[in-house]
This record gives structure tokens, C-alpha cells and sequence, in this order.
């Protein structure tokens, strides 16, 4: 995983593996944004998902 901006207490945005393959290939990358608000006195955690690179194979999990 990379940590690729932090805006405190904002946002952390990151890049990580997924779906290794047999021999421990990633078939994703995928870049992951966490947002954070104060909404009525508490914290409203926002997750975002972005795949940005994907192999043929992790076609069947993208699909559900």
C-alpha cells in the first residue's frame, strides 16, 4: 500500500494491490480516498474505490 496524500483532518488518499494471482501477481490496483466531515457533532467517514489498473483475469470479481 501507498499513502499518497494526507490533507489532515480532511483526507488520506492511497494506492494498493489486491487479487494476487498464483504467483503473487496483483491482477488490481486500486486507488482508495477516505474522506473525513463533522456532521452533527460527529465524524461522516466517506470511502471512495478506484480501480485504476485491472488484468483479464480479475474481470469475474469487478463483475460481483
Amino acid at each position: 500500500m501507498g499513502l499518497r496524500e494526507i490533507v489532515t483532518p480532511e483526507r488520506l488518499v492511497m494506492t494498493s494491490d489486491a487479487l494476487e494471482d498464483e504467483n503473487g501477481n496483483p491482477q488490481l490496483e486500486v486507488r482508495t480516498t477516505i474522506t473525513f466531515a463533522e456532521h452533527g457533532g460527529k465524524t461522516k467517514l466517506t470511502l471512495h474505490a478506484v480501480v485504476l489498473k485491472a488484468t483479464p483475469e480479475a474481470a469475474t470479481a469487478l463483475a460481483g
